[in-house]
């Protein structure tokens, strides 16, 4: 999915893409075996194609920006809705 966003991207803006910024969970970091840290598969091909990873800190969602940002907007919203269908079925009609 990454290659046809960077493609796309690339092509429209006539640049590379140089660095992304990313949290450090499992499918975007790798893993660690035995001390060691792994690269996984997307780590992997950032490095193949010289894109510099930088990992925001752990815990830190505010470094992540706006995207983390919308989906706790959007987590906020699943809870309000749970909650009115919750009162909703407890109000007598």
């Amino acid at each position: 999915m990454f290659k046809i966003f960077q493609t796309e991207v690339e092509r429209q803006l006539e640049k590379k893409i140089k660095i992304m910024r990313l949290d450090r969970l499992g499918e975007y970091y790798g893993h660690f075996d035995e001390g060691e840290r792994r690269a996984g598969p997307f780590a992997r091909y950032l490095q193949d194609n010289r894109i510099v990873a930088q990992y925001t800190k752990p815990g830190t969602l505010q470094q992540n920006g706006l995207v983390e940002r919308r989906n706790r907007t959007m987590h906020l919203c699943e809870e309000m809705i749970k909650t009115a269908n919750y009162m909703f079925n407890r109000v007598p009609n």
